[in-house]
This record gives C-alpha cells, structure tokens and sequence, in this order.
C-alpha cells in the first residue's frame, strides 16, 4: 500500500447517517478511501454497498479490514486499526496524508502546551471548553508564524489542490481565515473524547474503542461478519464505474469531497452519470472545502439547503466548510 493516502476516512459518519438516512432494500455507492463509511453503512439496514476508488491502494487496504471480518478476527482488526496501531510506529496510520499527524500533533503541543490541551479534553462543558479554547488555545495556535500560512498548507494533510485553489478564490487564501471558525465550532461544541476525529490528532488516538468508529467495535463485529457478503470493494475510476451500472440502480451515495478534485467538465459529466444510475428519491452526499456548492445545477437534483446548513454545523471533522445534500427529483 505504498501508495495509500488516506488511511481512514475523514468525514463524519454520524453526518452521513443523518443525511443519507439508509432504509431497507437499499443500494449505496461510496468512495472507498480509507474503507470506515463502506463498512460503517454494513451496519445500517443497506441492501449492498458499492465501494470504489481510483487508487488500487485504497482499495487493498478496505479489502484487508475485510479479511479480518470474513476470518472472524476482530482482535486482529482492532490490533492493526484500533489503538493499538494508532500508538505503533510503522502501522497504517504512519501512512499517507495522516501520517503526518505526529507532525502537526507535536507542533501544537509545542505552541499551545500539552497543559492547554489537556485543560481542553477534560473541560466538563461546553462553556468550560469554548474558555479554555479561547484564553489559553487560540492565542498562541494562531502566532505570528501560523497566522502567514496559506490554506496550501493543508495540502500536508490530503487537501488536493483544487480545493486550496477554490478557498482561496473564495477569500480564504489564508489558513486562519478557512479554519478558525471551524475549529472554534467543533472544539468548542463537541467534547474532544467523543470526537474521534480530533481526539486522535490531539492525543495520537480514539479515547477508548467505545469512541472509535461503528466497524471498530466488538459489539457490531458479528453484525459486520454476516453481511459482509453485501460490499463490492471496485478499483477503477467513479466514472467508468457508474457507466456499468443499470439505471435508477443506486439510492444512496456518498461521494466524500471528490467532486472538488475535479474540473467543470469532469463535474458535469460525473453529475450526467449519477443523475442516470440514481432511483428516484436517492440522496447524494457531498462535502466542500470551499464555502459554495460543488455540483452543477440539474433538473434532476434538489439541494437540501436547510438541513445541508444543519449537517454542516453538525461536522465533528473541522475539515469542511459545507455539507451538500441533494435529493433525485422522483418526478424526473
């Protein structure tokens, strides 16, 4: 997996779950990046999941979880994607993009002083956190040094870089500027132990496997087991893909943020091909770096404006300026 960017998927499940409202007899289609969403939806009362991704490493490292779930070896899953291997060095999550994460973790502990951050996971409240985040964590996060840095800088983290270029379009060309309210949001509203997501940045791993994501614990492991059959793991392009599907075939998608990587025409053509496979009623997920929509408009397709705003705040990751959620027009 040498070529393995994202090691887990980061974008908020309970978001998707929100969003995407999977019911019985349903087909989804995912992105399979890091393999979590495509596993995590084996839990919900989805008929099959179609997970595909254009890099065969990602592809190989969702059929390695899958091995461990068909040989019924949920310590052996938890060893080499739980905390155990968040704590190892050499393991996955030394890998990609957020092997970069000890990087980062040591530069705010360096800034902002573990004292601070642990003042931060323990605070009792919201209150308590949103202070602590104010008074102690801000002030020195964003110094003279970081407050220079462009949103490029994310670029460390797995941004590609046309989601730098539209934030910069879209007057966030600074870091500060896209992030801080983010993080304000997110620190300040969630508590750090149960936002996996942050927790393992700032203390190098989920809390507790209570905390980590639906497929990682022993209490689904069974449900995982039998219905495993149910994932189709594709390498191949979404496009070609979508090609070989049947009309009105799919109900839910779950793209990631994958459409910024693409060009207007690579939009438009994506958007003609998920407009064909959709059923009726299908709910089509995405997410922007950027503060605007990634989807060309469509006859077909109706923005959920309000609850896209809702699931937005929602957002445990602080990676995204907006959640987009679109429904298939039945009446098409």
């Amino acid at each position: 997996m040498a070529r393995l960017v994202y090691n887990q998927v980061w974008e908020d499940f309970a978001v998707d779950l929100h969003a995407l409202r999977p019911k019985d007899g349903e087909r989804a289609l995912v992105i399979a990046s890091g393999g979590c969403q495509a596993l995590n939806l084996l839990l919900s009362p989805v008929a099959s999941v179609l997970a595909v991704d254009h890099n065969e490493a990602q592809t190989r490292l969702l059929d390695n979880k899958m091995q461990f779930v068909a040989s019924g070896d949920y310590q052996g899953l938890w060893e080499h994607y739980g905390i155990p291997a968040q704590r190892r060095a050499g393991s996955v999550y030394r890998r990609g993009a957020y092997g970069r994460f000890p990087v980062i973790r040591a530069y705010l502990r360096a800034v902002c002083g573990p004292a601070a951050l642990q003042a931060l996971a323990e605070a009792a409240n919201g209150a308590e956190r949103r202070q602590v985040l104010l008074r102690r964590v801000e002030p020195a996060l964003w110094n003279g040094f970081s407050r220079i840095l462009p949103t490029a800088a994310a670029l460390l983290c797995g941004l590609h870089w046309r989601q730098a270029l539209g934030a910069a379009r879209h007057g966030q060309f600074w870091l500060r500027r896209a992030c801080a309210g983010r993080l304000r949001r997110i620190l300040g509203r969630f508590a750090l132990r149960e936002n996996y997501y942050w927790n393992q940045l700032i203390d190098g791993a989920y809390a507790s496997e209570a905390h980590a994501p639906p497929y990682l614990q022993a209490r689904n492991f069974s449900r995982l087991q039998s219905r495993l059959s149910q994932v189709q793991n594709v390498h191949g392009s979404l496009h070609a893909v979508l090609a070989l599907q049947p009309s009105a075939s799919v109900d839910l998608f779950n793209l990631l943020d994958l459409p910024e990587f693409l060009d207007n025409a690579g939009r438009r053509e994506l958007l003609t091909e998920l407009v064909r496979v959709a059923r009726p009623g299908a709910r089509l997920l995405t997410r922007s770096f950027a503060p605007r929509g990634v989807l060309p408009t469509h006859e077909a397709l109706s923005y959920q404006r309000s609850l896209s705003s809702r699931l937005s705040r929602c957002e445990r990751t602080a990676s995204y300026a907006r959640v987009h959620l679109y429904h298939v027009d039945s009446t098409i």
